[in-house]
């Protein structure tokens, strides 16, 4: 009878009783000054009813409150990870104890869906930044949650990976230049960069300036190379010619030493 009543109106209807339990005590103590018995049994009948209604409603206050107390521990558990599943709270009565169970239920249904997108994020987190360990950074966290903490997380690692592969494109392509005998490309430094990122950026251009002022030298060595070579061989070429002439003048030399000879034999056998 008293199962689905809220509890104020049980109370109330116990007040009620007493009430007119004492009003029906009275008019009957007047009626019948003379009748203890009636008087005696009324009292009883009404203690019965006033003891049964505050019963059933402490009954229902106390059980409420321990279900609520066992849902909670659950819930609890859940929420700090130290359970998967959660009881959701069933047989909920019509009254201020049912009222927050239905509640409960409700903020549960809420928090179960906000936790496994939360689980959700964090498992593509923990497989982006294994992709990063790998050296890919192309992968985005691409999940959402209505948890605020967990989306900023979201976000701050979505923009880091935007800028570390903006650095990596920078420092590939600019490397690839250099393979390719091409040192004029530097690389644009972001100025939130900081640290060891910094330094191999900065690093990276004074390499390329270095190498820039290594063919620069190398080809003004070139250039001195090949001047000193056309000299060389304009050196030959006149000394291969002086050459040629003093064979000549030899020639010439070795065919009046012939002449003179052959004249001085000549007048040698003449004179005999």
């Amino acid at each position: 009878m008293f199962k689905n009543i809220h509890t104020k109106y049980k109370i109330l209807v116990n007040m009620i009783l007493t009430q007119v339990a004492f009003a029906i005590i009275s008019i009957t103590a007047i009626v019948s000054a003379s009748d203890i018995v009636a008087i005696l049994a009324i009292n009883v009948l009404f203690g019965i009813v006033v003891a049964y209604t505050n019963f059933a409603a402490m009954k229902r206050i106390v059980g409420g409150i321990d279900r609520l107390k066992e849902y909670l521990d659950d819930f609890m558990q859940y929420a700090f990870m130290k359970s998967n599943k959660i009881r959701k709270a069933e047989y909920i009565k019509k009254d201020e104890i049912g009222e927050i169970l239905e509640s409960f239920n409700e903020y549960f249904d809420s928090f179960d869906k906000i936790r496994k997108d939360d689980m959700r994020v964090l498992g593509e987190i923990v497989l982006v930044m294994n992709k990063v360990e790998q050296g890919i950074f192309r992968c985005r966290v691409n999940s959402n949650t209505e948890n605020p903490m967990i989306m900023t997380l979201k976000k701050t690692i979505n923009k880091m990976l935007d800028t570390q592969e903006e650095n990596m494109k920078n420092l590939e392509n600019t490397l690839e230049s250099y393979s390719s005998n091409d040192y004029t490309k530097q690389i644009d430094i972001s100025p939130t960069l900081k640290a060891r990122m910094l330094s191999v950026m900065k690093g990276v251009n004074a390499l390329g300036e270095a190498l820039a002022t290594a063919a620069k030298t190398n080809l003004s060595n070139g250039q001195m190379l090949e001047g000193n070579s056309n000299t060389m061989k304009s050196s030959m070429n006149n000394l291969a010619a002086k050459a040629n002439e003093q064979a000549a003048s030899l020639e010439q030399t070795a065919a009046a030493v012939e002449e003179i000879t052959s004249i001085t034999r000549n007048n040698a056998d003449n004179a005999n």
